[in-house]
């Protein structure tokens, strides 16, 4: 027969204490992992709408430095252009000037031998219709 004495009651307090040690360590983490696996079988694609949300919002900052950069290389190359063409006109303009110095010159050189070339004209003129008047006449004039 079954005697009830202390013994009972010591078993019965070792019970509930393991009962609650396996509560902390097995059954509570168990728990968890049953309801988290639960979770993912039931909603599979929570974590792939959240990185195609990731995705999306990646590709959209891509996008913006993309056209950023873009915007920037644009500005850049008016500046070059801008830049390129205040030079040739800075060129064009030197080149007109020394073509101008150069024809300046030139021309006071043409004056110069022109007065030359009309004062030895006029020498070789003289010279020239003393000679003729000579042979016409017959004689020195």
């Amino acid at each position: 027969m079954i005697s009830l004495n202390f013994t009972l009651f010591v078993q019965m307090g070792l019970f509930l204490v393991l009962m609650l040690i396996l509560n902390i360590l097995v059954f509570r983490p168990m728990v968890a992992l049953l309801a988290e696996r639960d979770k993912r079988i039931k909603d599979p694609g929570a974590d792939a709408k959240g990185m195609e949300a990731e995705v999306e919002r990646m590709r959209l900052r891509y996008e913006a430095t993309l056209n950023d950069a873009k915007m920037k290389a644009i500005e850049e190359r008016n500046k070059l252009r801008k830049e390129g063409t205040d030079r040739e006109q800075e060129l064009v303009k030197a080149a007109y000037k020394v073509s101008e110095e150069t024809l300046s010159d030139v021309k006071g050189k043409i004056e110069k031998e022109l007065a030359t070339a009309r004062a030895t004209l006029r020498i070789e003129a003289a010279s020239l219709s003393a000679n003729v008047a000579e042979k016409l006449l017959g004689r020195a004039v």
